[in-house]
């Protein structure tokens, strides 16, 4: 289990979910009009709670933004940056293997609260992975290297 106290403002968690040939994203739209990138996708995931190892917090998010069940596989991808806003964060990403659930949104979750306040779109949904090349995904490194793994 991969606990972080360390140096990170925000430690983030996140899993991509690959069945029947198309992967589990996010199809984000920012209805504020001063973001600079409207429409976009992202991989499930949020922020590491208190307590809880990073392992943990994949399948936690995976079930609270997407309302599907995964188990987790390996470690895919790690990056440490510094966001727009300044602070230091560690993404893990790891490979989740479908158990079931149909992918929508959850009325208790925060995305759910910001649709109807009218600051952002949130919509999960398994996409081709075909269509891959041709949307824009988050973390862009991320994509990159799912492309090449999956030899897209």
């Amino acid at each position: 289990m991969t606990n972080q106290t360390i140096k990170y403002d925000r430690v983030r968690a996140s899993g991509i979910c690959i069945h029947d040939n198309r992967i589990l994203l996010i199809h984000r739209i920012n209805l504020e009009k001063w973001k600079s990138e409207q429409e976009y996708y992202v991989i499930p995931g949020g922020g590491v709670e208190a307590g809880e190892s990073v392992e943990e917090a994949v399948i936690r998010e995976m079930k609270e933004e997407t309302d599907v069940d995964v188990t987790l596989g390996e470690l895919f991808y790690e990056l440490e940056d510094t966001n727009q806003k300044g602070v230091l964060e560690k993404y893990y990403c790891y490979l989740c293997e479908y158990v079931d659930g149909k992918p929508m949104l959850r009325e208790d979750s925060e995305e759910a609260q910001e649709m109807k306040e009218g600051v952002h779109f949130y919509k999960p949904m398994w996409v081709e992975l075909s269509e891959l090349k041709n949307i824009v995904l988050y973390p862009t490194p991320l994509k990159e290297k799912l492309i090449k793994t999956l030899n897209l």
